[in-house]
Parts: structure tokens; C-alpha cells; sequence
């Protein structure tokens, strides 16, 4: 796993396809959420609902709907 910061492109780089961008929007008043996965330079978006609003279920959520892709699709997921 790296961090944002040791990403071989710069944040504003959107010229190569497969890099994904993911946040998690959690209501104050519900225990379910949503995952959010945007790719960079397609800008396609992948949407999940979450029962929990933690990281180990955004983790399992987002494996199913990413396995569909073609392996060039997915270099990386960057988290907010």
C-alpha cells in the first residue's frame, strides 16, 4: 500500500486511465453509508451501499464490484 504522496503522477494528472479516487459518505443519523469510487480519467463511477460505516466494510463492498473490470482498468484506489 502506498500513500498519496508516492503516486509516480501528480493530483492534477488525469491522463492515465485506471487510477480511482474513493470517499466514504456517512450520515450522522444512520449506521449505513456509502462508498464512492471515481476513476480519474474516465471519470466512471462505482457506487456501494454500506450496513457499516468503517473501513474493513468499504474494504469487502468494493472488491465485488471492481472484479468485473479489465486488469488495465485498475491501477490504484486512492482514498480521501
Amino acid at each position: 500500500m502506498l500513500t498519496i504522496h508516492d503516486r509516480p503522477f501528480g493530483p492534477l494528472d488525469r491522463s492515465r486511465a485506471g487510477h480511482w479516487e474513493g470517499d466514504l459518505v456517512i450520515d450522522d443519523n444512520h449506521p449505513c453509508a456509502i462508498g464512492t469510487l471515481v476513476e480519474r480519467h474516465t471519470q466512471m463511477l462505482r457506487l456501494v451501499h454500506l450496513h457499516r460505516g468503517d473501513a474493513d466494510s468499504l474494504h469487502t463492498a468494493l472488491v465485488a464490484p471492481m472484479t468485473d473490470l479489465p486488469a488495465l482498468s485498475l491501477s490504484s484506489i486512492t482514498l480521501s
